[in-house]
């Protein structure tokens, strides 16, 4: 929530309530990360981020599991065409490593 104005989170948060905001992130135990940790986490994003010049006819393809994306402000029109497939989990499970415990 701290990626948006502050009183516009304010409203978000009075409207449906911290743990129904689209856009609030946190540790797995539900504890808030520290000022210090979201620096640290915006900071990776932003070495990480991949920008380009989009040309007529460009197609992006991602994995949203691999790939965190978005975008930034523009101009003009555009098409969007989304291709959903089946659950990533199905696919991904023989992948994992087994639990150490």
């Amino acid at each position: 929530m701290t990626s948006l104005e502050p009183g516009l989170a304010e409203a978000l948060i009075d409207a449906v309530g911290l743990q129904n905001v689209p856009t609030n992130t946190c540790f797995g135990n539900g504890e808030a990360f520290s000022a210090d940790d979201l620096a640290l986490l915006r900071g990776a994003v932003d070495e990480a981020t991949v920008e380009f010049d989009w040309q007529g006819g460009d197609i992006l393809l991602l994995d949203n599991m691999l790939s965190q994306h978005g975008r930034d402000s523009f101009t003009g029109e555009r098409e969007v065409l989304t291709l959903m497939a089946g659950p990533y989990a199905d696919r991904a499970a023989p992948l994992r490593a087994p639990h150490q415990g």
